[in-house]
């Protein structure tokens, strides 16, 4: 089952997120005492303090590393894999359905992660109308006879063909974020990622190919993707919301951890 969480749970995990390994403080001490502070609960006649949601969350500031593409937080690096394209249309469950693999093994994919993989995925919902005017465009754009004009002709139409049959299609990227001790642990995490994503047939983009990896991790945080900002659709690609779905990130385990 999905639970929306309330504001002091968004900040528990974003503070731990931006506070791995704190060098000042104890870190239990620091997520205890540092913990949501809901103004509406300030008592009656008090003058509440002004602190801006995002500002309660850092405490040591981040240094960005653009040689090697990863943000230093508390002395750990952290970097963002971003998926490029499906290779293969996913099932339900994908990431978190328990299947079989191997001799008597069976795990969710997501248990195949490394340690401390956090998995974000921005969806953008759009008229579909809208859409289907782009489409047509397309096609009374692809004028003559040569090949390449017949295939978007043909494209669009089988497109169109699977939006009349009430399928949509949304913007959507997915992006994992990671945490390393060092450097080289950061990149044997990548590799072991990339390595279970390219089996279940998602497609991460290869690091030399990265041409914006801090922007990547800062675009995957949540509420920090602004569409308006994506007019020519660089970080976002059209997905059938089926497909969505079967990567949606709900545990379908009978005891979830």
């Amino acid at each position: 089952r999905c639970t929306r969480q309330n504001g002091l749970q968004v900040h528990g995990w974003l503070l731990r997120l931006f506070n791995p390994s704190p060098d000042w403080v104890e870190k239990t001490t620091l997520h205890r005492q540092a913990a949501y502070a809901d103004p509406r609960e300030t008592p009656e006649g008090t003058v509440p303090v002004s602190n801006d949601f995002a500002e309660t969350l850092w405490f040591t500031p981040p240094v960005s590393d653009p040689e090697n593409g990863v943000w230093w937080i508390d002395n750990k690096p952290h970097c963002a894999v971003a998926v490029e394209k499906l290779r293969t249309p996913p099932e339900p469950g994908t990431l978190t359905g328990e299947k079989s693999r191997g001799e008597k093994k069976i795990n969710a994919l997501m248990d195949m992660f490394p340690e401390g993989t956090m998995v974000c995925m921005t969806v953008v919902v759009q008229p579909q109308d809208r859409l289907e005017e782009q489409f047509n465009r397309l096609s009374k754009n692809a004028v003559g006879e040569n090949t390449e004009s017949g295939r978007v002709r043909q494209d669009v139409k089988t497109v169109k063909e699977y939006l009349g049959n009430r399928h949509k299609l949304y913007r959507a990227g997915i992006t994992f974020l990671l945490r390393g001790d060092d450097m080289t642990s950061l990149k044997r995490k990548r590799l072991e990622l990339s390595t279970v994503l390219l089996g279940a047939g998602l497609q991460p983009v290869r690091p030399e190919f990265e041409e914006g990896p801090l922007n990547s991790w800062l675009r995957a945080l949540p509420m920090c993707f602004n569409p308006d900002s994506d007019k020519k659709h660089w970080y976002t690609r059209l997905t059938w919301v089926q497909h969505l779905a079967g990567l949606c990130l709900l545990d379908t385990s009978d005891a979830a951890d």
